[in-house]
């Protein structure tokens, strides 16, 4: 069953929103896991992760957030300590993060963390948002603001782009800061299942069943709005920086826990392309 994570959150002046990493629960799933906290990053580091002499920071997501479960960060992190002990990781992922929250939380912290290398694995929670929102918590936090009590309306963007456009925009604001800094950016498109599906009947069961669960939750008109965004960025000339691995999960329900989120099987595969990508830049 699809799960959102909608709980025990901290208000963010940056992305809005992100996880509380003071919440007991989220701290002792971390121990447990090998992570150390810093700030609302969950570190993996056999030492002193600022002495590192490769850091990487990744961003994305709940398929990128440890607290909801994503392991593709940890798999790199294995691959890459079987070749030296100078590495951590820093997730910054966070569940329903879109591109505008990787890019505030990114522009923020960069200078702070000072990373070698940041690599974000983002897409899906693009395909369900529009041009003239922000992230997937807009009408539960925005909304209450605006029935005059304190502000009287919400300032609507002048943006006249589509959500592929936003998408591609700000991996480049997002590549442009990362240049500024000579530090090593890279962006990949991740997989969902029902991407390239027109209907739920091309779709075989149990991954029909897991898409029915996602629009449950989403909306009826999820796997139109999925292929829309998806077909539309893979429309477009992408830069180097940008990989589209959208097919590297096959259509098999043991790569998937559910229709927007790989079983550990599938961030295993995630994590060994970008491992074999990543150590050629090294």
């Amino acid at each position: 069953m699809l799960s959102m994570g909608y709980e025990h959150w901290c208000l963010d002046s940056y992305t809005i929103y992100d996880h509380s990493y003071q919440f007991t629960g989220h701290k002792e799933k971390l121990a447990k896991g090998g992570y150390t906290i810093f700030s609302n990053y969950a570190v993996l580091s056999e030492k002193q992760w600022e002495n590192c002499k490769l850091k990487i920071l990744l961003i994305g997501g709940s398929t990128t957030s440890v607290i909801l479960g994503s392991t593709w960060g940890k798999r790199l992190y294995e691959l890459l300590k079987e070749h030296r002990d100078d590495v951590c990781i820093l997730n910054g992922g966070c569940g329903s993060f879109n591109s505008f929250c990787e890019y505030m939380k990114l522009q923020r912290d960069i200078t702070t963390i000072k990373p070698t290398h940041v690599i974000s694995l983002s897409g899906v929670n693009d395909s369900i948002v529009g041009t003239d929102i922000s992230h997937g918590f807009f009408s539960r936090l925005v909304n209450p603001l605006t029935r005059g009590e304190l502000f009287d309306h919400y300032n609507s963007p002048i943006y006249l782009g589509t959500r592929a456009d936003r998408w591609i925009e700000e991996a480049k604001h997002m590549k442009g800061l990362c240049d500024l800094y000579e530090i090593n950016f890279r962006r990949y498109l991740q997989p969902a299942v029902g991407i390239g599906s027109s209907s739920l009947q091309d779709l075989k069961s149990p991954l029909r069943d897991m898409v029915e669960d996602a629009i449950e939750i989403i909306g009826q008109n999820y796997l139109q709005r999925l292929n829309d965004f998806y077909s539309d960025v893979k429309s477009l000339t992408l830069e180097d920086y940008i990989h589209d691995i959208t097919e590297c999960l096959e259509d098999e329900s043991d790569h998937w826990s559910d229709a927007r989120h790989p079983s550990d099987m599938g961030y295993s595969i995630i994590s060994k392309i970008v491992y074999d990508e990543l150590i050629e830049s090294l």
